[in-house]
């Protein structure tokens, strides 16, 4: 119905249409398929890609890869030993959330690395709140231009429950998937970090972080021109000097299904922004002329 409001049609075929919202590339239409995908596809993936192009940013969660990057993540769990760390399986299932592991003990996390777990990253103490590590999800839409667009509705927030043992989290568990929570809740749990007037200037500085890593991105890989891409970008709260700061946690490609579930207007307000239009779903923000 949302489609057809918008003076859009279902073609029959991939041949048919020209615009295609498939999980492969489609040749001589336009595609979810942007080149970017592949950087991001993965956790492991996502490390290698902002190693390669961002280096040591203050709003990226610092990543390591367990089979390669060993000493390194032995250095860095040395030099921030109050830092504890999220493991993550390598085994990648369409729609099912990797299994991750939190440790405080890198030798444990080594270990992992012949288990089937791929990467490790950084969880400081001021990312988890009251047994909880809190995501921030918001939406990016990468045009075939390479014009770059966030869904304007208020963006979706996620957490992990954490076990704790006196204030601090056990030292070894398997966390359960991350749950969608309220906004409300998340701003009632994290009032205390985010301070007055903090949820909106925790909003206009993950946007910042959106521009900043989107422009690093795609001054590497800035595709062919024929294929656009949606980018599910999660931020969990780090600690600046002033307050509460977006740390870039996870950048994955969105599954059209998965947003399918959350807005009926998702394929037809991707549609109308691709052809060119304006749409009340998307705002564009502006990447820096380089």
């Amino acid at each position: 119905a949302a489609v057809a409001a918008a003076g859009l049609v279902l073609a029959d075929a991939p041949k048919d249409a020209d615009i295609v919202f498939d999980d492969v590339p489609c040749e001589g239409r336009l595609t979810n398929q942007h080149s970017l995908n592949a950087a991001v596809y993965s956790t492991e993936n996502a490390i290698t890609a902002f190693q390669r192009i961002a280096g040591a940013q203050s709003w990226l969660s610092p990543g390591f890869l367990l089979k390669s990057q060993i000493c390194e993540l032995i250095g860095a769990a040395i030099m921030r030993n109050n830092s504890w760390w999220l493991l993550k399986s390598d085994q990648v299932v369409a729609g099912v959330e990797p299994q991750t592991v939190l440790t405080s003990n890198w030798i444990t996390a080594v270990r992992h690395a012949d288990v089937g777990y791929s990467a490790a990253l950084e969880c400081t103490p001021s990312m988890v709140i009251g047994g909880r590590l809190f995501l921030v999800e918001r939406m990016v839409l990468v045009t075939p231009a390479n014009g770059v667009f966030v869904w304007a509705a208020a963006p979706r927030i996620f957490q992990h429950q954490i076990a704790m043992d006196a204030n601090k989290p056990e030292p070894y568990q398997i966390l359960p998937p991350a749950s969608e929570v309220s906004e409300h809740l998340f701003k009632l749990q994290a009032s205390v970090q985010l301070g007055s007037g903090g949820a909106t200037r925790f909003d206009t500085e993950t946007e910042h972080v959106i521009v900043d890593a989107m422009r690093l991105l795609l001054g590497v890989d800035s595709g062919d021109g024929t294929n656009f891409g949606v980018f599910r970008m999660r931020f969990a709260i780090g600690q600046g000097a002033d307050g509460a700061v977006p740390v870039l946690h996870e950048v994955r490609p969105a599954l059209v299904a998965e947003q399918l579930a959350v807005s009926s207007d998702f394929v037809p307000s991707v549609a109308t922004v691709i052809a060119g239009g304006s749409d009340v779903h998307w705002r564009q923000i502006q990447l820096p002329s380089n």
